[in-house]
């Protein structure tokens, strides 16, 4: 969060007191004190020009939107202070705690959302080391156009891909059927890396609706919520946000996960606050915090996963 002043030029000031400016506290997000500043320069330009005019009406109503103002950016000064209290954010080096099932009972699901260059890949690694990296008789097979870049090279035993196409999609058909003959004799982990068209929408509603039940888990991540289906979206077990550059894909974001959560635990209820709200929330840390949202318990946490 960031607090600072914002000085603006007042007509009436300057003729009062020999000072050309009054300063107005700002309070939030970068793009939260962008738009304050924008909101009472604006003012104090209107009322200027009340002020040299002597139209004393027009400036009592314009001095009651400069109060407005400043009880709003008050207001949203002690929401966020109050949020800190109880939407913290956890810095970690290793993955978050996820809602897993025993992989020898059944297999797990995650979904990870962000643009580019905000760690998602950096995150699918630590969830690797965490929860599959020694997990026995565990194949782990990774699909990513960059499966031969320096960070993958820790990841011993893997089964590197790196492309979903029609191949890749006929071999998570082959696993699907393998799995269904021999009654589930393998464990399987699918890690799924930027590369999702909606060309393979049937194997990967599968992944997520049903390869559960034969033992197989999925960690995919993509740049936007809608390259996976409605129906795979509402049976994710864990969902993961980074920041995401576009509103229209921060707005899905929100109404297709956690937006009802986002609201209790901001104060905020106008969807243009929920989103400058979600970009300030993933701006932290560099840009590389993201929200955990676990779909069965509700539970909506903010973490920075530090290297």
């Amino acid at each position: 969060m960031k607090k600072l002043s914002v000085k603006t030029y007042c007509a009436e000031t300057y003729d009062r007191n020999n000072k050309s400016h009054r300063l107005f506290e700002c309070f939030g997000s970068e793009d939260e004190i962008n738009k304050q500043r924008q909101t009472i320069r604006e003012i104090i330009k209107k009322r200027n020009g009340y002020y040299r005019n002597d139209m004393r009406g027009d400036i009592i109503e314009t001095d009651k939107e400069i109060e407005e103002f400043k009880k709003d950016v008050a207001t949203r000064k002690i929401k966020l202070l109050q949020q800190g209290d109880k939407f913290p954010l956890i810095k970690t080096k290793t993955c978050p705690d996820f809602l897993f099932d025993d992989p020898d009972e059944s297999g797990s699901t995650v979904l990870c959302c962000g643009s580019s260059k905000r760690g998602k890949s950096l995150l699918l690694l630590k969830a690797w080391e965490r929860y599959f990296k020694n997990e026995k008789n565990m194949i782990v097979i990774l699909i990513s156009p960059s499966c031969n870049i320096p960070m993958f090279k820790t990841m011993k035993g893997v089964i590197k891909i790196n492309r979903y196409d029609k191949q890749t999609d006929a071999l998570l058909k082959k696993i699907f059927k393998l799995q269904n003959l021999t009654h589930n004799a393998y464990k399987f982990t699918f890690l799924i890396d930027d590369c999702v068209s909606n060309s393979y929408t049937q194997s990967l509603n599968f992944l997520f609706l049903v390869a559960r039940n034969l033992l197989i888990s999925t960690f995919c991540c993509v740049q936007r919520e809608t390259l996976v289906s409605r129906s795979a979206r509402s049976s994710a077990n864990n969902v993961v946000t980074f920041g995401i550059n576009t509103e229209q894909c921060i707005k899905g974001i929100l109404e297709s996960f956690y937006m009802t959560e986002l609201k209790e635990l901001s104060g905020l209820t106008k969807k243009d606050d929920l989103i400058h709200e979600f970009r300030r929330l993933t701006s932290m840390g560099g840009g590389h915090s993201f929200l955990v949202y676990i779909p069965f318990t509700r539970e909506l946490k903010h973490y920075l996963l530090e290297k």
